[in-house]
């Protein structure tokens, strides 16, 4: 019997590997999530070193906290907002469309330009919380690999092996 009534009951939880808490419906056709991490770099220098400029330093890189909405496993929402004081910005506010079960996808909003397999990927992923020094280089200010604008994306072949992308942004 209670196995019977659970099965009616949203669930609530963490999920594991920086998946965030969540909450789900029954039928699971409305997920959330919320999502948050922070990363900080801490420098240290001997003061005998001449060209030092102070003994060390310790920052804040990123402090993000992000929104999750899925609806009928069709529609998501997704934002994400750093709070950095000296840079805070929103990264991320995108609403995506997925047809034939997620192969086809439409977004619009503000999103990561797919410019590379690493510049796709959130940091939060990495081991390091720095990117390639390429593309560090090439995006100097936060977020600054998010445009404003339309994609269309989706896979050819099973197990994304061939993924393409089409899309229109503000070019900024």
């Amino acid at each position: 019997q209670l196995k019977e009534r659970e099965k009616d009951l949203w669930k609530f939880g963490v999920r594991s590997n920086g998946g965030g808490f969540y909450a789900h419906s029954p039928d699971e056709n409305i997920q959330f999530r919320l999502l948050g991490y922070a990363q900080a770099v801490g420098t240290l220098v001997n003061d005998d070193f001449v060209n030092s400029f102070g003994s060390g330093d310790v920052r804040v890189r990123r402090a993000r906290v992000g929104w999750y909405f899925l609806l009928n496993k069709k529609y998501e929402l997704f934002i994400e907002y750093d709070g950095v004081p000296t840079t805070g910005n929103l990264v991320e506010a995108r609403l995506d469309i997925t047809w034939m079960g997620g192969d086809l996808r439409m977004g619009a909003g503000k999103m990561v330009v797919p410019l590379s397999e690493e510049g796709w990927r959130s940091s939060r992923n990495y081991d390091t919380i720095e990117r390639f020094i390429a593309l560090n280089s090439a995006y100097g200010l936060p977020a600054e690999d998010t445009q404003i604008g339309v994609m269309f994306h989706g896979q050819i072949l099973e197990n994304n092996k061939l993924t393409w992308y089409v899309g229109a942004w503000n070019g900024n």
